[in-house]
């Protein structure tokens, strides 16, 4: 790969989870704003000041409501930003796909009409100076803004090799505008004029507000009035619309086949909108995780990201990639994080609604509970917690052997686990069939355990009382099965089991096969999702889905300026077949760079 090059449409390694909200705790996600420091996350439109305990919701942004201060930098007082809009057009682009060839701290680019200009995003190599970078515009009249870069998308080969970004969220003027960075690390070569390689987004002239006026007024705790979103309306609490539904289609990737075009942010009609997509992304300096409306499409600011130091997210090597966060019935968040400290791991357990650099609300970890190395993790929803991996074996050679622990409703701290399905000797007769600790585990809504190891084309199926070295109830394996290398599983509300299986070693193309409840033997799937139409991609097939059968996939689609990106790819109910996505989450605004995915 390029130095300075974005690889297209490549996960690192992904898995879904999707979070679907109960009525006691019902949100209408809003125009995908951010969420400052930690806290719960507020359901407005617009970006969302959540500090602490208590949800101060601001419709449109985090500005006073009313018209900006008076500017003398050549630009226009910002009251268009408040009206809750986002615009995501390219206004001025020097990235391109040759290497770099020099690293420079400058850049600049022109406007020829007055624009809205929300963000600059450069393209940085962080091991010169790191991700902790600052910035300051200057125009025609003299500075325009300063403050901190915040770190995107990094290339997934080159993870010293990132996009910065700063959000302007200004109207300039017309003219010659700069922008210098504290470290001499922005990609450059001739095709970028040998200036820093820099992406301007926003709109080409000044936004209007949607019907409602500009700005809301500021509520308190979660209530207030939020001002009217892009082209939709605002209600009591903050709730706000994303800008309608999103153009017809997407743009998928996956040969050369593309469907209609992609759209920039919006809403999919039908899709459950009551419900959050999760996902977390490595991004050099602290893994994440971002969320999202499920129903989003197009180029979504993140409704919310979990990050920093306090949340313990990226000691050791960081969340667990595969299958790393899963959610309870009541909507705890459950992270698998491998610690990094000998050979161990901890889960870091997260309230409801977590958002922010807010620390876990318990963990659990410990040498009695046998978490060496998992590499997987589920949560059913009463609240057992179950992992795959590698788990103690006193008398193998290397102290451990490919297992699933169990443990009960609400454990924390040092606790061993409930049940431990593997050899509890060796050498012995292994009746489990976990011949890898390179797998992945799911629990139906019965309690049934299932576990994936590896690429062994097969699944099986514990019964849910299972412990020590047993045989599974049932085995899903054979020729007719379509399975490949397993990355996952989740269940829809009828039981309907999907399995992602990626490719390794020029295998099968990369699938979401789904299987009937009961399923055993070498049976054929009853709908399998896969082909050149559909986005799915690579390896590091993610997958997540809800009870009426919405499947979000990890994958591939163009974004609105044609540029190939990491998307999360949303299916509807009854998908079968080599069959284009409903919509796509794709754009550098998205944050996507994932390792999992989730869904509550």
């Amino acid at each position: 790969m390029l130095k300075g090059l974005l690889a297209p449409a490549l996960f690192c390694s992904v898995s879904f989870l999707i979070q679907a909200c109960g009525s006691s705790n019902s949100k209408t996600p809003g125009a995908g704003g951010s969420t400052a420091a930690g806290g719960t996350i507020a359901p407005s439109g617009g970006t969302t000041a959540a500090a602490g305990g208590n949800q101060q919701v601001t419709s449109g942004s985090q500005k006073d409501a009313g018209v900006g201060a008076d500017a003398t930098d050549g630009s226009v007082p910002d009251a268009a930003s408040d009206s809750g809009q986002t615009c995501t057009q390219t206004l001025s682009d020097s990235w391109n796909t040759s290497a770099c060839t020099s690293h420079t701290s400058s850049t600049s680019f022109s406007l020829t009409v007055a624009s809205q200009v929300d963000s600059l995003v450069i393209w940085v190599d962080t091991s010169v100076a790191g991700v902790a970078l600052s910035y300051t515009l200057t125009g025609p009249a003299g500075a325009v803004s300063s403050g901190n870069l915040d770190q995107g998308t990094c290339d997934p080969y080159q993870s010293q090799w990132c996009a910065l970004t700063a959000h302007v969220s200004r109207v300039l003027s017309t003219g010659i505008y700069s922008i210098q960075i504290s470290a001499a690390a922005m990609c450059a070569n001739s095709g970028s004029s040998n200036v820093g390689f820099l992406r301007v987004v926003g709109c080409a002239s000044m936004p209007t507000a949607g019907a409602g006026g500009a700005t809301g007024a500021t509520g308190g705790n979660g209530g207030g009035s939020g001002g009217a979103g892009a082209g939709g309306s605002a209600s009591n609490g903050g709730v706000s619309s994303t800008g309608g539904t999103a153009a017809a289609g997407v743009t998928s990737m996956g040969g050369s086949t593309t469907t209609s075009s992609s759209s920039v942010g919006g809403t999919t009609s039908g899709a459950p909108a009551n419900e959050r997509i999760y996902t977390s992304n490595y991004n050099g300096l602290y893994d994440t995780i971002t969320f999202y409306p499920a129903n989003g499409t197009g180029d979504v600011v993140p409704m919310g990201k979990i990050a920093g130091a306090t949340t313990k997210l990226a000691q050791g090597n960081g969340i667990v990639s595969g299958n790393g966060i899963a959610f309870d019935g009541n909507g705890k968040m459950y992270v698998l994080v491998n610690s990094g400290s000998g050979s161990s791991a901890s889960i870091e357990i997260f309230a409801a609604d977590a958002v922010g650099n807010v620390a876990p609300i318990a963990t659990l970890a410990g040498s009695s509970t046998g978490l060496l190395t998992p590499v997987s993790l589920a949560v059913d929803a009463a609240g057992k917690i179950y992992t795959g991996g590698s788990v103690p074996c006193a008398t193998c050679g290397i102290g451990s052997h490919a297992g699933i622990l169990v443990f009960a409703a609400g454990a924390t701290g040092d606790t061993a686990p409930l049940q431990t399905i593997a050899p509890a000797v060796y050498p012995a007769i292994d009746n489990t069939g976990l011949d890898t600790s390179d797998m992945y585990v799911a629990a139906d809504a019965s309690g049934n355990i299932y576990a994936a190891p590896g690429c062994d084309s097969k699944i099986l199926v514990f019964a849910p009382n299972a412990n020590g070295n047993v045989a599974p109830a049932r085995v899903i394996m054979g020729d007719k099965t379509q399975l490949g290398c397993n990355e996952g599983m989740a269940f829809d509300g009828a039981g309907n089991l999907y399995v992602a299986n990626g490719v390794y070693g020029g295998g099968l193309a990369p699938s979401v096969t789904v299987y009937p409840p009961g399923a055993n033997g070498n049976v054929a799937p009853i709908a399998m999702v896969s082909g050149d139409k559909t986005g799915l991609y690579g390896t590091a097939l993610r997958i997540a889905v809800d009870k009426a059968g919405w499947l979000y996939a990890t994958g591939a689609a163009l974004d609105a300026s044609g540029r190939s990106r990491n998307a999360i790819l949303l299916f509807a109910p009854g998908t079968n077949g080599n069959v284009a996505p409903t919509a796509a989450l794709a754009g550098a605004d998205t944050e996507i760079n994932a390792n999992d995915l989730s869904l509550y």
